[in-house]
């Protein structure tokens, strides 16, 4: 403090001058200078001058990585508080709620509380199960078994938006609506004679599954209510529709669409409060057990595979501009295609030879690595999801007491 500034405060205030603190001419120090004149003065009656943080997202919470010392903030982008573990969030910090799902320590306290799963269908012992896997392919957990005792039939799974249940479509026109720990089962019937498996999806609420009649070559859009069981067309097509999958964030469909003859398959969005079809991409071939759609958790693009199936290319809704996310060989299959992880990595399912496994796929750099799955049906869809940790499997969900399926929850 300068003299002058002293001489202004003893205007209104008894100073004793023999106690002043002296310091640098602003005022302040950097944290970590030679502040023994402060710690000195301390020792006489005057508290040392105050830390401050650095807090770029101004949520109130500094983190200790750039601190500075002084009388006050050098300007509005350090706090008082440190502890932020993600200064470029202003939702993160000691005194933020934890959100389920989102993959965020919101709250800092070290735990983020959620941690990511596939969900997929296993042959086991020739009977289809319903198993999660984790996002590195180290930790199984048995949902739930006998699904169907053909596992050449059905199709699924498919998790709700807010990860609440998930659903599998059977071979003869049920639909099971289940929670991930494999509790409140049920089973609900459906329209839907389902010849040719094909993808299901959820509405961005998280109550009702979509899917697709594929009995004929006009094939209607339609969408089931889990609460009520209320059946319901949403959209009837004059051609096959292929692989419905619902924006996560609005009434929007995309899926591909073909007729009987030999015409190519395109990509078409549906409006669902409009009921108007628009073709986005044409000439996608004639192969729609392939063809997949999985969207970002933002609903700004999706990725999917077509009738080549050697590779995976990305949509963007804003630019409608359409990138190869990944360039397979020629022999492989690539299908299914699903975010994860922040929407940093795509899942897909590779089929090589006679045997499917997974594919992680890094959504900046393009590079992959492979999850091995025993058992994995290749008419499964891949669906991801964060888990919070109240809401995890059982630990040894599986039985075999092998230690596979324990995870970070238990």
């Amino acid at each position: 403090m300068t003299c002058l500034r002293c001489l202004v405060l003893c205007i209104f205030v008894a100073c004793d001058f023999e106690n002043v603190v002296s310091s640098d001419t602003d005022g302040s120090s950097m944290a970590g200078a030679d502040t023994s004149e402060t710690s000195d003065t301390a020792t006489s009656g005057h508290p040392p001058l105050p830390l401050w943080y650095q807090d770029m997202d101004e949520d109130g919470f500094g983190v200790t990585d750039e601190v500075w010392q002084g009388e006050g903030p050098p300007d509005r982008f350090f706090a008082s508080i440190p502890g932020d573990c993600d200064d470029r969030d202003p939702f993160v910090h000691p005194d933020g709620v934890e959100i389920d799902n989102n993959g965020a320590d919101d709250d800092c306290d070290g735990v983020a509380a959620e941690y990511g799963w596939l969900a997929l269908l296993r042959d086991v012992g020739g009977e289809v199960e319903l198993w999660l896997v984790s996002d590195d392919a180290e930790r199984l957990v048995r949902v739930t078994d006998g699904l169907a005792a053909d596992p050449t039939h059905g199709v699924g799974p498919a998790f709700s938006w807010n990860a609440q249940h998930l659903a599998y479509s059977g071979p003869t026109g049920e639909l099971h609506v289940l929670r991930p720990d494999g509790t409140d089962r049920r089973v609900l019937s459906i329209s839907a004679d389902w010849l040719v498996p094909l993808p299901i999806s959820w509405t961005q609420d998280g109550r009702r599954v979509v899917y697709s009649d594929s009995s004929s070559c006009s094939t209607d859009l339609r969408q089931i209510d889990v609460v009520t069981q209320l059946d319901a067309l949403l959209y009837g097509a004059s051609s096959s529709l292929a692989a419905p999958a619902h924006s996560p964030v609005e009434p929007l469909v995309f899926a591909g669409t073909f007729d009987c003859g030999d015409a190519d398959q395109a990509l078409t969005a549906i409006d669902l409060v409009t009921a108007d079809p628009e073709t986005v991409l044409g000439s996608l071939g004639r192969s729609p057990s392939t063809f997949h759609i999985g969207w970002a958790s933002d609903g700004s693009r999706f990725a999917f595979s077509s009738h080549d199936a050697d590779r995976i290319r990305v949509y963007d809704l804003a630019t409608q501009g359409l990138t190869t996310l990944y360039q397979g060989a020629s022999t492989p299959l690539l299908s299914r295609p699903v975010f994860g992880l922040r929407d940093e990595t795509v899942f897909v399912a590779r089929h090589d030879a006679d045997s499917w496994e997974i594919v992680a796929i890094d959504v900046a750099s393009g590079g992959d690595s492979a999850l091995s799955v025993p058992g994995l049906l290749p008419q499964s869809q891949l669906t991801w999801a964060y888990l919070p940790a109240e809401r995890d499997p059982d630990c040894d969900r599986d039985g075999l007491g092998n230690g596979l399926d324990a995870h970070p929850g238990c």
